[in-house]
Order: structure tokens, then sequence, then C-alpha cells
């Protein structure tokens, strides 16, 4: 088996078209976050800088640098002191002074209460999300109590548990982490890549008159078929790390976040998520999340290509089976819930799983929606590789 792998794992590599592909990629990725996410301030703000020396996101990010770290009083009073001297020489009919990182005082002012306003959110977390939630999550469990509802109290007793303890101490540029978190365009080049590779698996065998050869190794079909879906696991993983690592990068120095240990709690969408991890956690948390759906999704192609005799068919197959796929996300409610448990395509859209807490009734027991994904679409995934491989040692192909 090792050296099937290893066989196979060579032969992915030395397709020239498709590690061109991968690196044209790569390179249209990091040109798109530079181009589209190089911006530390919203198109509003830029009436407040104009006339600065240097770029507005630069003195603002300065000015920002300042004051990360512990929230602390002697902080609050200097940024507020700060502020009532900008408006006031602001108000007076300044339009311009030496004194902050900004030649108008207007834009000091309002930066500085911009970042007044988040360090008074992170702060305040307990007070204005923990323990408004907590209070009434105990009259919900109070109420379930009574009712003798089993699932509702082991959902509030859960949701107790998540939420317990929660506090943010800290000041950085988290809400800057949100373009990274909801950027999408690695995860399409991920899943083009990873059909393209999956479609010539097994038609481009056939189109070279290889695979009949192939199968009549001593170690069988079976072996050959597990040999060839693993090598291309292993290339989507290899490939999905140097996307997602490349994004971080990329968009570190376009947003110059910072704060990556912070709890995702602490981000403003993210205030009500189920998830105690680091900012940098639930990324790495996502990244494998998106890999492994993108894999699934690829286990489609794996089917085209043992059923076609042209890589090209299978490849337009998968692609149309993929937007299929996708379409099938707008099906969230009703009766059509339970697809979205069973569509590898929620792993690539994963992110949305964690921004509020929501529980399934599953006999009983609540279970949070991304844990229902993984087993749901591990599941079907598991009854597509069956057929793929059943039809594979059949031998039998179609166009």
């Amino acid at each position: 088996m090792g050296k099937l792998f290893r066989y196979e794992w060579r032969k992915i590599l030395r397709q020239r078209y498709l590690l061109f592909f991968v690196g044209l990629m790569l390179v249209l990725n990091v040109f798109n976050i530079y181009e589209n996410y190089d911006v530390l301030l919203t198109p509003s703000d830029v009436f407040y800088y104009e006339g600065v020396p240097e770029s507005a996101d630069l003195q603002a990010y300065r000015l920002q640098h300042d004051f990360v770290g512990a929230i602390t009083a002697e902080k609050v009073s200097d940024l507020q002191a700060r502020n009532a001297r900008a408006r006031r020489f602001w108000q007076n009919g300044n339009d311009f002074w030496d004194e902050g990182y900004f030649r108008r005082p207007g834009g000091d002012y309002y930066a500085g209460q911009k970042i007044l306003t988040e360090m008074e959110r992170l702060y305040a977390y307990d007070e204005n999300v923990r323990d408004p939630l907590l209070a009434k999550n105990a009259e919900l469990l109070a109420a379930a109590k009574a009712d003798g509802d089993v699932f509702r109290v082991r959902a509030a007793e859960k949701t107790e548990t998540l939420f317990a303890g929660r506090a943010v101490s800290d000041y950085y540029r988290v809400d800057e982490y949100d373009p990274l978190l909801t950027y999408k365009l690695s995860t399409l080049f991920l899943l083009l890549l990873g059909g393209y590779a999956a479609s010539f698996l097994f038609a481009g065998e056939k189109e070279t008159a290889m695979l009949s050869l192939q199968k009549s190794a001593l170690r069988g079909k079976t072996a050959l078929f597990f040999a060839k879906v693993t090598a291309l696991g292993l290339f989507l993983f290899v490939l999905g790390l140097l996307f997602f690592v490349g994004d971080y990068l990329t968009f570190f120095f376009c947003r110059r976040f910072s704060g990556a240990f912070l709890p995702v709690y602490a981000m403003k969408d993210f205030a009500f998520s189920p998830v105690n991890v680091s900012i940098f956690g639930f990324y790495c948390l996502l990244s494998l999340f998106k890999i492994w759906g993108v894999f699934l999704v690829c286990l489609m192609a794996i089917l085209f290509s043992v059923l076609m005799r042209r890589s090209v068919f299978a490849f337009l197959w998968s692609m149309l089976s993929s937007v299929g796929l996708m379409a099938l996300t707008l099906f969230t409610d009703g009766v059509f819930s339970v697809v979205r448990y069973l569509n590898p395509v929620s792993l690539l859209i994963a992110v949305r799983f964690f921004k509020t807490l929501r529980f399934e009734n599953v006999l009983g027991f609540p279970i949070q929606p991304m844990p229902l994904t993984v087993f749901g679409t591990a599941a079907a995934a598991f009854l597509l590789l069956g057929a793929a491989l059943i039809r594979y040692q059949k031998g039998n192909a179609y166009a």
C-alpha cells in the first residue's frame, strides 16, 4: 500500500497543468486580498483624515497600537483627555494641528472615539452579553424543569457551562479578523483545483490506456483505489495549508490585526458564539473544516472520474454537482433543514454555524449544528465512496 500511495502521490505532483494552476491561483488569491482588503479605514472615515503626511490607515494603526493590551482606568482617562482636547481644538475652528497623529484634530478625535467605543464594548462584555444571557437562561432552565422538558433542561445547562466565566479585559484590533474569517475565494480555488485533480484520478488513466494494466497489480483493485483517494486527500491537505496560511499572512500584512490569543467571542459578530477558543485557534478550526469539506465534495469528482472515460467530462459534471450542492444551502429551514447536515458545502461556510448558539434535539440531547454536519457529511461521503469503489471494481465506464 505504501508504494502504491507514493506512486499515486508522485503522479499528482507531475501534472504540469495542475501545478501551473496551483501557482497561478495562489498568486491571484494574494493579489485579490491585497487589492481589495488593504484598507484599515472605511470610506466614511476619509473626510476626517485628509491632509495627513502618511496614509491614514497607518496613522490610525499607530494610534490604536498605543492602547493595545490590558484595558485600564489610566488608558481610558488618557484617551478621553486626548479626545476632549482634539474636539475643543476642532470646534474652535482650527483645521490643522501638530499635537496628534493626524494633521486635522477631527481625525484624532474621530479615531480616538472609535477606540474608546471599542474598549467599552470589549470591557463590558460580561455586563452587556454574558450576564443578560445567563439571567435569561436561568429563567428558561427553571421553566424547563417545571415542565419536565429534558431537552430544554439539558440545553440550558449546557448554555450555562459555555458562557459562565466569559470576560474580555484586553483591547486589540479583533474586528479586523472579520474579512479573514469570511473570505471565500481561496476556498473556491481549492475546490476547483481539488475537482480538477480528482477528475484525472481514474478517467486520466483510461485516456492513456493504463487503468487496465494497473488493475492487474497483485495488490488488487481495492488497494489501488484507496491509494489514489489517499493521495488526493494529502494533496488537498497540503494545498489547503498553502492557501489558508497564505490568507492569514496576507490579511495580517494588509489589515494589521492583533490579539490572536483573545477569545473569538471578543469579536462583535461572535459575541454569542458557542466556541471558547482563541481567534487564531478558531481560524485553524475553520481551515480544517474547509479542507475536509472540499475533500468530501471532491468525492463526487472521483465518482464521475470512475464513470467517465474523459477527464474533462468528469470535471464538468463534478463542477455542476458542486453548484447544485451550493444551491442546496439555500434550503436551511423547515422540512429541508436536514439538508445542511448532509451537504459538504456546509463545511465550507462553517463560520455561519459559530456566530450564534443553537442546539438540535437528537434523542433528547442538545447537539450543536457543526458536530451534526461533520457526522452527516461523513456518512454521506462513506456512501459516495462506496458507490465509486463498487463501480470501479465492475470496470464499466460511460462517456
